[in-house]
């Protein structure tokens, strides 16, 4: 088990991370000079090691998490630094640096990450008998539950689609009836079939 002090610096870290103005960060403002675009693949990343490391924290010794709080800590000061820089000239070019530290940082993460993941599979008791058979019949039902939705859904758009047909071909059928009733007629002998009665006018 890690020591308290591990564990609160990782959990202050974390909140201090979350809480950096990504517009300040970034700089979008700047154009291609900006990060917005080179950033957000490594965060996704980043972000994902870092709830990782939250969530499985307590399950770790001190020599597994304590360097990873280090790393943690690290990248949280350079974001800092450079999310506080005034002058844009000096941001672009602490930016590449930041970049090339920050792909580092990952690799450490990455390095350092084993006993986290090994946690992770063992809180949510993976390795136990049936444990891989349970995730993946709960991956299945989900699939199942889906695939429900979207076939209710189409059902319900073909339904639509053929009461709608029904009334466009009711509606066809009576303006025929009626211009058919009204049918004006000169000098000729007009036979109407009424079911099995035919009725015959002259106009």
């Amino acid at each position: 088990m890690p020591s308290n002090e591990y564990v609160e610096r990782l959990t202050n870290v974390a909140q201090a991370i979350r809480s950096i103005d990504h517009q300040k960060l970034t700089r979008p403002t700047l154009g291609v000079a900006s990060l917005e675009e080179r950033l957000q693949p490594r965060m996704k990343v980043f972000n994902h090691r870092l709830s990782l490391a939250v969530e499985n924290a307590s399950e770790l010794t001190s020599s597994q998490i304590a360097p990873l709080v280090s790393v943690f800590e690290s990248i949280s000061n350079e974001m800092t630094a450079l999310g506080d820089m005034d002058d844009s000239a000096a941001y672009i070019q602490q930016s590449r640096h930041f970049l090339q530290q920050f792909d580092t940082y990952l690799e450490q993460l990455k390095e350092y990450s084993s006993p986290v993941v090994i946690a992770a599979i063992q809180r949510k008791g993976l390795l136990e008998e049936g444990g891989i058979k349970t995730a993946h019949d709960e991956a299945v039902n989900q699939l199942k539950i889906q695939a429900s939705r979207t076939l209710e859904e189409i059902q319900e758009k073909s339904e639509e689609s053929i009461e709608k047909a029904r009334k466009l071909a009711e509606q066809i059928e009576n303006r025929a009836r009626l211009t058919a009733t009204n049918y004006i007629c000169r000098g000729s002998t007009v036979s109407v079939s009424r079911g099995s009665e035919t009725v015959r006018w002259f106009c």
